[in-house]
């Protein structure tokens, strides 16, 4: 069965200028099957696929979606950092305030 994710692929890396045996071997490193990357390679080289019966030509040319990408944790999420740095930025600030009222507080009781 030919997957129209790599017919699309293989199209657009034409189109882009590329070669047919990077874009294949573009696929093929991504994961995908060599076998559906030669099959998809043949139906836009024009080469004849063996189809024994109509339905398998159905088949051939149905789209089936690329496999799902893993899911990569990240960390934190920026709003807990920036909601940090808020905090933090806002306890500095009134630890300077309070050392200067503190400084000036002394300054006054010496005289």
């Amino acid at each position: 069965m030919v997957r129209g994710d790599i017919l699309t692929g293989l199209r657009n890396a034409l189109e882009r200028g590329q070669d047919i045996n990077s874009a294949k071997r573009s696929f093929v490193n991504a994961g995908y099957s060599i076998n559906e990357v030669e099959e998809a390679s043949r139906v836009i080289l024009g080469q004849p696929i063996k189809v024994t019966n109509p339905k398998e030509i159905a088949e051939k040319t149905s789209f089936v979606p690329p496999p799902e990408a893993p899911q990569i944790y990240m960390g934190k999420s920026k709003k807990k950092h920036i909601l940090r740095n808020v905090f933090l930025s806002f306890l500095g600030l009134v630890i300077i305030a309070g050392l200067g009222w503190l400084i000036t507080w002394l300054f006054q009781m010496a005289k």
